[in-house]
């Protein structure tokens, strides 16, 4: 190479540089925001091109905000979702090369929608039945064989009486 060609080369150089920076690719961004303009964070954002088979999913912060990258030149759907609000869907939504769109979405409080079941359980008790238990006097403590006359002994007798049907 001649030295005298070297800034011609360097001048082409210079000339294509702005075309390689160009992107192929796009990006939707924006914020989520409710009916009186309060930012909703936690938002679901989805966006599909089946013509491309692509989905792509991004998650509101704090502020609302949202960012989906690295989208190429195409046709899109955009839907956003969040508990307790409306799912809003937009479609035909055309990307071409290295663009940001901007799309702030107002989210409207939805209907909720949600199930109870009840379902009756067995009842713990049964009133017709009568409770396992006794009651003892005293005449019957100190006719009872128990050890040194402690009446937590007499406890330990309790089911048997029950079981057998006697009383003493």
């Amino acid at each position: 190479m001649r030295l005298n060609s070297l800034p011609a080369v360097l001048c082409l150089l210079f000339l294509c540089s702005p075309a390689l920076a160009q992107t192929t690719v796009s990006t939707i961004e924006g914020t989520i925001k409710d009916a009186q303009g309060s930012s909703i964070a936690g938002a679901q954002i989805v966006v599909k091109s089946t013509a491309i088979g692509l989905e792509r999913t991004a998650t509101s912060d704090a502020d609302g905000l949202y960012r989906v990258t690295a989208l190429p030149a195409g046709i899109y759907s955009l839907t956003v979702s969040h508990a307790g609000f409306a799912t809003r869907t937009f479609d035909n939504i055309e990307l071409t090369l290295n663009r940001t769109l901007t799309l702030d979405i107002p989210l409207e409080v939805g209907a909720v929608q949600e199930q109870v079941d009840v379902v009756e359980n067995a009842q713990l008790l049964t009133p017709t039945t009568p409770s396992t238990g006794a009651t003892i006097t005293p005449q019957q403590i100190r006719e009872m064989p128990t050890n040194g006359r402690n009446y937590l002994d007499l406890m330990q007798l309790v089911p048997v009486w029950w079981l057998t049907g006697r009383r003493m």
